[in-house]
Formats: C-alpha cells, sequence, structure tokens
C-alpha cells in the first residue's frame, strides 16, 4: 500500500494560518526559525504560543527566576517580531512543570479552537534524541489536542475546529 496516497502528507508550506506551540521562549527560533520567517514573509499568519515562563533557563547562580522570567518573555517578544508572528500568547505553567497532556492539552485545545489555524506546529515527542520533559509534553499535548479539537463534547464552550495537519 502507498501510505501517501492512503494519507497524503501536506506540504509544511500549505496552510495559511499555523499555531506554534513552543515549550520554551527560545525553542520556535531555535529549531524552526528559518521556517517560521519564511511562512511569515509569504504572507502566512503565524501564531506563536509560549508553553512555560523559562524560570530555570540559566547557569548564572545570581539570577532569581522572577528576574529570569521578564528576561525571557522580553527574548521572546524580540524573538517573534523578528520571525513575523502576528500575535504571541504566553501560557503560565512553570518552566520544567509542563504537565503531561491533561491540563496542557486543554491550554492547547482551547487556544486551537479561539485562534482557528490551518496547521499546528510544535516539538516531535517521538525524536530519539529528546530528552527534555516540557518538550516532550508540549509535543504529546500537541499530538493529543488534534485528537479533542474537533470533538463537540470535548470543552464545549469552545466551538469545534478541525486542523488540517501538524508537524
Amino acid at each position: 500500500m502507498n501510505w501517501n496516497e492512503f494519507l497524503p502528507v501536506p506540504a509544511i508550506d500549505s496552510a495559511q494560518k499555523y499555531v506554534v506551540f513552543q515549550p520554551h521562549s527560545d525553542d520556535a527560533v531555535w529549531f524552526a526559525g528559518g521556517l517560521l520567517l519564511k511562512l511569515s514573509q509569504a504572507g502566512k499568519e503565524i501564531v506563536l504560543v509560549t508553553m512555560t515562563d523559562g524560570r530555570l533557563g540559566s547557569t548564572d547562580p545570581a539570577m532569581t527566576p522572577e528576574r529570569l522570567v521578564a528576561i525571557r518573555k522580553k527574548e521572546d517578544e524580540a524573538a517573534g517580531k523578528a520571525i513575523g508572528a502576528g500575535r504571541h500568547l504566553y501560557c503560565s505553567f512553570h518552566d520544567g512543570g509542563l504537565p503531561h497532556c491533561g491540563e496542557t492539552t486543554r491550554t492547547m485545545v482551547r487556544i486551537i479552537r479561539e485562534e482557528r489555524p490551518d496547521a499546528i506546529l510544535a516539538p516531535d515527542p517521538w525524536l530519539p534524541y529528546e530528552a527534555h520533559q516540557d518538550h516532550l509534553n508540549c509535543g504529546w499535548s500537541a499530538a493529543e489536542s488534534m485528537i479533542y479539537c474537533n470533538l463537540p463534547l470535548y470543552l464545549p464552550e469552545f466551538p469545534a475546529h478541525d486542523v488540517r495537519f501538524i508537524a
């Protein structure tokens, strides 16, 4: 059987609106910045969603979590602007504590239903070398949200929405 005929994989640039779920403020720019810039320059709409507050991302012993959260948000806003993100949303999960599915999935489904994207971009939790729990939980929750976002009985207060693809 030819799986591409059975379940074709759309071209990554075939959507018009993308929601990009990044576990930390630097993940989307670091791992997909060139793609996101190319998409925004082609007139595609990008909504960047930062899932955690970045409070752990420093090796400086004099740094405080509160100062680092403010620094990371400022850096994140500048990076989002540089890649052409039209909107930037921030979730309140703590760095190092992004839950496995559950509340993370509910948050993503709510965002998907409010933003109504054609495609979702997120970390791939099945990569053999991915070890960061926030990356894994972000990816698994994004995959799970693809199941729930078009089911009207899941979070019925937000109208269901069918996303074309996830990458």
